[in-house]
C-alpha cells in the first residue's frame, strides 16, 4: 500500500487540503502520481478524452467556474493542474466525463462539412439497413466490421475513395467502454439541506433501495463498486468493448438494442467547429451503447421497485420512490441521464475528499466492491455500518487513509451478467414501451402542432390549455407538471408517441421558448413520457 505524502501532491493540492484519484479510472496503483510530469505520461493513455475543471470561490451552489478540456492538450492540462489554483484563490476540482475514446481516430482530412452531410442525409438508411444488417451479420457469424465496410462502399461508392474511407472509419467507430451508473438520492424539496444535518434518516431510508440494487447486480454477477457522496450513492460498472481479445459481446448487445437515432441527435453527434471542446465527432455507436445502457438500466429498476417500496414499508419507512424529481418527498432511482446523448455525461469521480472551504465538503468514498462493503455490512446492524461510513467521510483523514487504502477503480464486467440482463429485458414489458417510441420523430406532425398552436390537443384534452398558453416555460421542463401533463394527454386518447411529438413540438416552438441550452438535444429531452410511465410496465 502505498503511504500519503504531501509532497506526493501536484500544486494545486497545495492551497487547501485536497485529495482526488484524478487519473481517470480512480484508484490504482498508477493513481499514486508523484510528479506533474507521471500525470502528463499517464494522460496519454487514460479512457476519457476530456476533463471538466471546477473551481468555486463561494459556496456549493453558488457561482462557478469551470471548463471542459481534451487530456491530450498538454498545455491546458499542465495549467489546471498547476496555476490555475493561484489564478483562482482556491483549489480546482476536477470531473471525469463520459465522452469516452473510441477504439480508433479518423483522420477526416479537412473534409467535416461534406461528411456530416452524408451522414445526415443518410440516417434513414444508417438506421433501417446499415447496423440492422452488420448485427444481422454478426448474428451469422460473419465480421459486423467487414459487414459496415461493405454496405458502406456500395452505399457510396459514387464518391471518391477517401470519403469512403473516411464514411467507413466513422460508422465502424467504437467506444472503449461505456458506464451504467445508478443515481441513488432523496428529494426533500421544502428542505433540501435537512440531509446534510441529519444524514442518519436519509441513508437510512435509502438503504433498502440501495440493498435490492446491488443485491440485483451480484445476483447477476456484475462486477460493481458504490461510492457515497453527500446526497445518496452512485453504482458504477463499466462495459468494455473489449473481452478475451475480441469484440465484447454484451457492448455490442447493447449497441444494437440502443435502437435508431433521431435526426437532430445525430446531427449534434456529428458536428463539430473551431473551438468546441469536441474535436472529432462523437462515434454513432457510442450513442447506441448509451441508449442501450438507459433502457436496460429502466428495466432493472423497475422491476425492483416493487421490491423496494416493500422493504421501505417493513422498516417503517416512507415507501415513495421514483426515477427523477417528480414529487417533493421521495428517493429518487435518478433516470433523467437518459434524457441527454453521451457527450453530456459527467459526474463526480468515483474516489474524491475536496476540502475547500463552502457550505458541505464534497468527500466521495468507496463503501462497497462486487459484495464486499468496507464498513461491515453482513456482520453489523444497518446503524453501525452507517455511523462507521459516517465517521470515515467527515473525517478528512480518516477519508484520505479510506481512500488510499481501497481506491475507486470502476470494474469492468463481464459480459456474461450483462448478456443476461439483456435477454431479460427482451422479454420484458418495458421493452413493449421503448418499442412505441422506437420510430424516426415525424416532422410533419412537429409542425402542424406548432403552425395550428396545438388545435387537435386543445380540442380533445381542455384540461391542458392552461399549460399551453403559459408563458412560464419551465412548466415543460419540470417532473411534476409534466405527470400531471401526460396523464391528462392519455385519458385523452394520446399514446406514447404522441405525446412525445407534442413535447418535441413545443422544445422547438419559439413562441413558447422553453429554455433549453443548445448543448443539450430536444430529440432526447422529449423523451419525458417515457421516463415519467416507465414505472407502470414492470413485469
Amino acid at each position: 500500500m502505498s503511504q500519503w505524502r504531501w509532497e506526493d501532491f501536484l500544486l494545486w493540492n497545495t492551497l487547501e487540503p485536497v485529495l482526488s484519484c484524478i487519473h481517470q479510472n480512480c484508484g490504482g496503483e498508477e493513481d499514486d502520481i508523484r510528479s506533474l510530469e507521471e500525470y502528463f505520461s499517464l494522460a496519454k493513455e487514460q479512457l476519457s478524452v476530456y476533463q471538466v475543471a471546477y473551481a468555486k470561490n463561494r459556496w456549493r451552489y453558488g457561482s462557478k467556474h469551470h471548463e471542459s478540456f481534451n487530456v491530450q492538450d498538454a498545455n491546458r492540462l499542465a495549467y489546471f493542474h498547476t496555476q490555475a489554483a493561484f489564478d483562482f484563490r482556491y483549489p480546482v476540482e476536477f470531473y471525469q466525463v463520459l465522452y469516452q475514446k473510441p477504439e480508433y481516430y479518423v483522420d477526416f482530412k479537412g473534409r467535416n462539412p461534406e461528411f456530416e452531410q452524408h451522414i445526415i442525409e443518410n440516417l434513414n438508411w444508417i438506421n433501417t439497413t446499415l447496423y440492422p444488417k452488420a448485427f444481422e451479420a454478426r448474428d451469422n457469424g460473419q465480421s459486423f466490421d467487414a459487414a459496415i465496410e461493405a454496405m458502406v462502399y456500395r452505399r457510396f461508392s459514387w464518391v471518391d475513395e477517401e470519403m469512403q474511407g473516411i464514411l467507413s472509419g466513422y460508422l465502424k467507430q467504437k467506444p472503449l467502454r461505456v458506464l451504467f451508473l445508478i443515481d441513488i438520492e432523496p428529494v426533500n424539496d421544502e428542505n433540501p439541506d435537512h440531509i446534510f444535518s441529519d444524514p442518519k434518516f436519509y441513508f437510512h431510508w435509502l438503504e433498502p433501495a440501495y440493498e435490492n440494487i446491488t443485491q440485483a447486480l451480484k445476483a447477476l454477477g456484475i462486477e460493481y463498486i458504490s461510492v457515497v457522496s453527500g446526497k445518496g450513492y452512485h453504482i458504477i460498472t463499466s462495459i468494455p468493448l473489449w473481452e478475451n481479445g475480441q469484440y465484447n459481446s454484451a457492448m455490442l448487445n447493447l449497441m444494437e438494442i440502443g435502437g435508431i437515432l433521431q435526426s437532430e441527435t445525430v446531427a449534434r453527434m456529428v458536428h463539430t467547429y473551431y473551438g468546441s471542446r469536441k474535436t472529432f465527432p462523437v462515434p454513432l455507436l457510442s450513442e447506441k451503447a448509451h441508449q442501450g445502457v438507459y433502457k436496460l438500466m429502466q428495466y432493472l429498476l423497475v422491476n425492483l421497485t416493487e421490491g423496494i417500496q416493500y422493504k421501505m414499508q417493513q422498516w417503517g419507512l416512507p415507501p415513495l420512490v421514483s426515477f427523477c424529481d417528480d414529487d417533493s418527498f421521495l428517493v429518487s432511482l435518478d433516470m433523467t441521464a437518459m434524457l441527454n446523448p453521451i457527450d453530456r455525461r459527467d459526474f463526480g469521480i468515483a474516489g474524491q475528499i475536496y476540502g475547500k472551504t463552502h457550505k458541505h465538503n464534497i468527500v466521495r468514498i468507496m463503501r462497497e466492491r462486487s459484495g464486499y462493503d468496507f464498513f461491515g455490512k453482513g456482520f453489523a446492524r444497518n446503524d453501525e455500518v452507517l455511523e462507521r461510513m459516517f465517521s470515515t467521510r467527515t473525517d478528512l483523514d480518516l477519508a484520505k487513509a479510506h481512500m488510499i487504502n481501497t481506491g475507486a477503480r470502476i470494474p469492468d464486467a463481464s459480459s456474461s451478467g450483462f448478456n443476461s440482463l439483456i435477454s431479460q429485458y427482451l422479454k420484458s414489458n418495458i421493452k413493449q414501451l421503448h418499442d412505441e417510441v422506437e420510430h424516426p420523430i415525424d416532422e410533419q406532425e412537429i409542425q402542424h402542432f406548432i403552425r395550428s398552436n396545438y388545435e387537435d390537443v386543445r380540442q380533445f384534452c381542455p384540461n391542458v390549455i392552461q399549460f399551453l398558453d403559459d408563458y412560464d416555460s419551465v412548466v415543460f421542463l419540470n417532473p411534476k407538471t409534466l405527470s400531471y401533463f401526460y396523464q391528462e394527454l392519455e385519458k385523452s386518447g394520446f399514446d406514447i408517441s404522441d405525446q412525445l411529438h407534442i413535447t418535441y413540438a413545443l422544445y422547438h416552438d419559439s413562441e413558447k421558448n422553453v429554455d433549453i441550452p443548445d448543448k443539450y438535444c430536444r430529440a432526447l429531452w422529449a423523451k419525458w413520457p417515457v421516463l415519467l410511465k416507465g414505472s407502470r410496465y414492470k413485469d
